[in-house]
């Protein structure tokens, strides 16, 4: 598996209606996809919110394959998901596996697991593919604004997000060139077992300790420039609300309410 193909943290670059609108209403949209997505136990409600996360691809012009290529670095969650659902959900028994016994509760839960994991991952990915991370900075200490007046740290905590994402490519081609590095001075990178350990930390050393030296680099270059979290600045754009982002977000509403109402 092949890190150079995780998505998460980088903008694919279009003029699509969804690249177009206010990263606050993208964010909210998404927001509201998840969370009823936890809610979502029926197929009705699942497949309202699959219907909108298709459309919301469609029209965004990302390639499926880029908004679902994120899932493959997630197999390890959904099969833990499913085994835990599998065999730790009480009811009637209809097989076993040593001591453990898988219930058809259990593959109930472990289906809507493994669709409300889907979701949430295929979300997130859209919402990273079609906002760049200083317009997702944005998207998340307008909305909270008002928050500064409790003293909550919005704007340093929307800087940490955007900082965050925009480094997750970075690491990761990172660890391609060292793993190249690496091969090409004849280290054991293949392996199973204790070899696989062994084979991780000619990866895992390099890696960390080009982090540090990266978090340092910007650590100075922000200082350099007398950056100040809580000081009031400008933007050289405006991102203002339209009328797509409030259309957007009445949209999203109304489909969430359909998607809950069905659940029940």
């Amino acid at each position: 598996m092949a890190l150079v193909d995780l998505t998460l943290g980088r903008f694919y670059k279009s003029d699509s209606l969804v690249h177009r609108l206010n990263s606050s209403t993208k964010l909210l949209v998404a927001l509201l996809l998840m969370a009823a997505s936890l809610y979502a136990k029926r197929p009705a409600s699942f497949l309202l919110l699959y219907a909108f996360l298709a459309v919301a691809i469609g029209l965004s012009r990302v390639p499926l394959k880029y908004a679902v290529k994120n899932l493959k670095f997630f197999v390890w969650l959904i099969a833990l998901a499913v085994f835990l659902n599998l065999f730790f959900t009480e009811g009637t028994v209809i097989a076993r596996l040593g001591f453990l016994n898988m219930t058809f509760e259990g593959i109930a839960a472990a289906a809507v697991s493994v669709c409300r994991l889907v979701l949430v991952i295929t979300a997130a990915s859209v919402l990273t593919l079609t906002t760049a991370p200083l317009d997702l900075t944005y998207g998340i200490s307008r909305p909270l604004g008002f928050l500064t007046k409790l003293k909550v740290p919005i704007h340093e905590l929307g800087l940490m997000s955007a900082f965050a994402l925009s480094y997750v490519p970075v690491l990761v081609d990172e660890v391609g060139e060292i793993a190249l590095a690496q091969r090409s001075r004849g280290a054991p990178l293949e392996g199973k077992g204790l070899r696989a350990l062994r084979s991780a930390v000619f990866l895992l050393v390099p890696v960390i300790l080009s982090t540090f030296r990266k978090a340092d680099t910007l650590a100075l270059a922000m200082e350099s420039r007398c950056f100040r979290s809580c000081a009031e600045r400008t933007r050289l754009i405006e991102r203002r609300m339209r009328r797509a982002d409030y259309i957007s977000l009445v949209l999203s509403v109304i489909l969430v309410s359909l998607a809950l109402l069905v659940a029940r």
